[in-house]
């Protein structure tokens, strides 16, 4: 098994918010501190970007990934690859590693979860926005 290994961003590298002329659009989309609805598979959660280094998973059916009401916060590294569009990278407390890329504008969301001594599992599906802005 190939080890993951996590690197720090560099700060002029990192995800930052686009405003509405940078993004072409009428309506900024508005990621951080918002909830998204991700639909994969036999995997949903509710995903908080708090940050571009901190996310909130709420699994609402773990599809033998995890038990349906599991949360937890994790430090994401996460790089905009183009307006919206964002790849993102955390470990999970069970040592579960994700791979996540996320076209927010799109609604599309694509995962690969390798859990610790496990296979790959490959994720694929829908990312709507749940509230403007979630409440705890």
């Amino acid at each position: 098994m190939t080890d993951v290994v996590a690197r720090r961003v560099p700060a002029e590298s990192r995800v930052r918010p686009h405003s509405t002329e940078e993004r072409g659009s009428s309506m900024a989309l508005r990621i951080f501190g918002s909830c998204f609805l991700a639909y994969m598979d036999d995997y949903v959660a509710v995903l908080r970007y708090e940050s571009d280094t901190s996310l909130t998973i709420t699994v609402l059916e773990g599809a033998g990934l995890a038990d349906a009401g599991h949360r937890e916060s994790v430090e994401t590294t996460m790089a905009e690859l183009r307006p919206g569009l964002f790849f993102s990278t955390w470990r999970e407390r069970s040592g579960t590693v994700v791979a996540q890329i996320a076209d927010f504008p799109n609604g599309v969301v694509r995962a690969v979860a390798m859990p610790a001594g496990g296979e790959a599992v490959i994720l694929a599906g829908t990312l709507r926005l749940f509230h403007a802005v979630c409440d705890e």
